[in-house]
């Protein structure tokens, strides 16, 4: 890409490396984890849960509500239970191309905006506390 460097020095470099030894410990962690984690929120699933694959690497766990207060109220019984969210809501401003004014100055997506500020992603994590499961279904019944 033209204006930019993607050279790294030789401590970037070693540090790249010892994760990318680490890659496929992580993706099969974190498949694991969102499959527990899918399993336990069963009947608590406020809405629908974006579909992942095998081949994702299952970072995140999206859940899409029907109204922007409910995937508001969501959050707040995330916290409430000790976990947090990702980019989305949080990151709405800033990651959402349609605020890039810089690039799109007539940029807007009405559709998009309302699936975002209906999403939540929860975070799958590597090493995931045995109860982290059992506390996001109980903020997703909390918050119906």
């Amino acid at each position: 890409m033209w204006g930019f460097n993607f050279r790294m020095t030789e401590l970037q470099a070693a540090y790249a490396g010892a994760q990318l030894r680490k890659l496929d410990f992580i993706l099969s962690e974190q498949r694991r984890n969102y499959a527990a984690i899918k399993e336990m929120v069963g009947d608590a699933m406020m809405a629908h849960q974006r579909s992942t694959d095998a081949g994702q690497a299952c970072d995140s766990f999206i859940v899409t509500t029907g109204r922007q207060e409910e995937a508001e109220s969501l959050v707040v019984r995330l916290k409430e239970q000790g976990v947090g969210t990702k980019n989305i809501p949080d990151a709405l401003i800033w990651h959402f191309a349609e605020n890039w004014k810089h690039v799109f100055p007539n940029g807007s997506w009405p559709r998009s905006r309302d699936l975002l500020l209906r999403s939540v992603a929860i975070p799958v994590p590597v090493k995931m506390a045995e109860d982290y499961p059992r506390r996001i279904a109980a903020a997703m019944k909390a918050a119906r």
